[in-house]
């Protein structure tokens, strides 16, 4: 989540099926990757926490009854 908050200096990446694309621009952009890149790999870092934090969520309210 620390890198996706800051994904405009940072790459993040969280499916290893993104691993060539990463890849691929780091090879084409002299070791860098596009801003656009970042957005969609920070979306994606977003969106795994926020599944893995609701899994928590719905755990604990499991164990409390709410």
């Amino acid at each position: 989540r620390s890198a996706a908050k800051n994904h405009a200096y940072v790459t993040v990446a969280v499916d290893p099926e993104d691993f060539d694309a990463i890849l691929a621009e780091l090879t084409a952009n002299d070791g860098a990757t596009s801003a656009e890149l970042r957005r969609r790999l920070a979306a994606k870092a977003f969106a795994r926490t926020g599944a893995y934090d609701a899994a928590i969520s719905s755990w604990f309210a499991a164990q409390t009854g709410e």
